[in-house]
């Protein structure tokens, strides 16, 4: 059973998302800790390490508020040094943000895939996004119907996604079919390399119901 620590910002959109990802995660199977369980008069920036230390996966939400908070930044530094040392997966997940990170931050987080989340979207992609992500690092199958993806199909698929990011979609679609055993894992998947907002809600608009 993996453990999965989740650093946030107590604020709105950060603290919904923070606990639809740790319930399905809770759900998925593994162990998840929020900040929110720290008993009255624990000592907290012990407590925090510990738990960093004893866990095997990372997830920092990321927005305008977040990148502010010094309990994030010490718990990403923290998690960071796990990292380095092989013992630790970071996956770091924008909440409605897209600019710089500040030095420190970016210094330790640029070097990962960032997921994103747009603030007119439901939690359920990005939640499903991470847990994949957490299952294939541990080595879990997801159960999921596989679907075969015929290539008349991922050739219109390609030609959506060309609109966005020109002749380079070939290869991303080629390389995201090869692990996507879902048309919405395949959509999902294409869809970080489609500007947020407008344009990537119509993008995931065209996939197929099924």
């Amino acid at each position: 059973m993996s453990r999965c620590f989740i650093s946030y910002r107590h604020v709105a959109p950060d603290r919904d998302l923070a606990h639809a990802l740790g319930a399905s995660l809770t759900r998925g199977g593994h162990t998840v800790f929020l900040d929110t369980q720290l008993e009255v008069g624990t000592r907290w920036v012990d407590e925090i390490e510990r738990e960093i230390k004893a866990a095997d996966f990372f997830a920092v939400l990321l927005s305008e508020h977040s990148i502010r908070s010094d309990m994030v930044r010490a718990e990403v530094a923290i998690a960071h040094r796990r990292s380095a040392e092989a013992k630790l997966c970071i996956f770091p997940v924008r909440v409605g943000y897209s600019a710089d990170l500040p030095y420190d931050l970016a210094a330790y987080l640029d070097p990962f895939q960032h997921s994103c989340w747009d603030a007119d979207e439901p939690f359920d992609r990005i939640c499903s996004e991470i847990e994949t992500a957490i299952n294939h690092r541990a080595g879990r199958q997801t159960a999921l119907p596989c679907v075969h993806f015929e290539r008349e199909s991922l050739d219109r698929v390609t030609q959506e996604l060309a609109v966005f990011v020109g002749p380079a979609a070939r290869i991303l679609v080629s390389r995201a079919a090869k692990k996507a055993q879902t048309w919405k894992q395949l959509y999902d998947t294409l869809a970080t390399e489609v500007p947020a907002g407008e344009e990537r809600k119509n993008f995931l608009a065209k996939r197929p119901l099924r």
